[in-house]
């Protein structure tokens, strides 16, 4: 998703991958410790082990559209990114 930013906008983007526990301190310091950063960490754990990788007809559903791909969506909205 950084690679396709990038590419909108001309200019490299890149993450730094953290460890969960880097990510649950994160939450804590503006959140809290607690049930909200817990599942906050789960998911985002889901997220990168691909879990949460599914397709469905939510766009459709909610917007009456097909959903648009990901690189399209960046380019009609790189200048969110500059």
């Amino acid at each position: 998703m950084a690679a396709t930013i990038g590419s909108a906008i001309g200019k490299r983007v890149s993450f730094e991958e953290i460890s969960d526990q880097q990510a649950y301190a994160g939450v804590v310091r503006w959140a809290g410790k607690g049930p909200y950063a817990d599942a906050l960490v789960d998911i985002w754990r889901a997220v990168r082990e691909g879990r949460l990788a599914t397709v469905s007809d939510g766009v459709m559903q909610v917007l009456g559209r097909k959903a648009i791909p990901f690189a399209r969506w960046a380019e009609e909205n790189a200048n969110a990114f500059q």
